[in-house]
């Protein structure tokens, strides 16, 4: 019994570890070396997915970084590279009050200042930096790769637009998990939330039957000491009610 309900405890731990690791990560290969991100596919649904239709259409393949600003971020996904350009059109923001611009490596939608604006041109963050919180979307993080990150972050600039004297060239952006990059409707979300409840339900009676299965057994031998015990007593009182003179006989 002990082992079947280790087993469940490991099953849903491992079904919970399922639904948390659950994102698309992606990497973004440059003249510079290769960044590795894990997007928030169901925390941005929208951005993730605007994100990565451009990405299995090539869009970001040989675009740049084209503006870089050392301590605060590096900017890339503008086709025009001035920071003018986009998909043509613009999406919709998405902000969460568990998703911030607090430390170096946040994948961010860059904009025009202005609510739902965004588009293509996304920025990843070089340190905190809590004033772009509820301004843009947050959909992802570095995962692997800060070494490539420091090193465009710390590249020379234009002082001017800080556009970079070198290019740093977005070589091209890979999924590395495309049997995950489906975003995941809700409903979905509430069925494997459910499946897990009802495991947990599952472990809740196992172990009340198995505790007073326990109880039980208690009880049974405490009657079984009484009757015991009763015996003995019947017994040692036969003892003193024998005929004292019979051992004389």
């Amino acid at each position: 019994m002990n082992k079947i309900i280790l087993f469940i405890c490991i099953f849903t731990l491992l079904s919970s570890f399922s639904i948390a690791s659950n994102n698309t990560k992606i990497l973004i290969e440059t003249n510079l070396g290769e960044m590795q991100l894990e997007l928030y596919d169901n925390k941005a649904q929208i951005t993730v997915n605007n994100f990565l239709n451009l990405t299995k259409e090539g869009f970001y393949d040989g675009l740049t970084f084209h503006r870089v600003i050392k301590n605060f971020m590096i900017q890339g996904g503008d086709p025009l590279g001035n920071g003018l350009g986009g998909p043509g059109y613009n999406i919709q923001d998405e902000f969460r009050v568990d998703l911030r611009h607090d430390k170096l490596g946040i994948l961010s939608m860059a904009n025009k200042g202005i609510k739902n604006t965004g588009g293509s041109q996304f920025f990843i963050t070089l340190a905190p930096t809590p004033w772009l919180d509820g301004k843009h979307t947050i959909f992802g993080k570095v995962i692997d790769g800060y070494n490539t990150l420091r090193r465009i972050g710390n590249i020379k600039v234009d002082e001017k637009n800080s556009k970079p004297i070198q290019d740093v060239i977005i070589k091209k952006i890979k999924i590395l998990n495309p049997e995950n990059n489906q975003v995941e409707s809700e409903s979905n979300n509430w069925i494997k939330y459910l499946i897990i409840l009802i495991i947990v339900i599952i472990i809740a009676i196992i172990i009340y039957y198995k505790i007073r299965g326990k109880k039980v057994d208690s009880e049974k031998e405490y009657v079984d000491f009484e009757t015991l015990q009763a015996k003995k007593d019947i017994e040692e009182k036969k003892v003193e009610e024998k005929n004292p003179f019979e051992e004389f006989k």
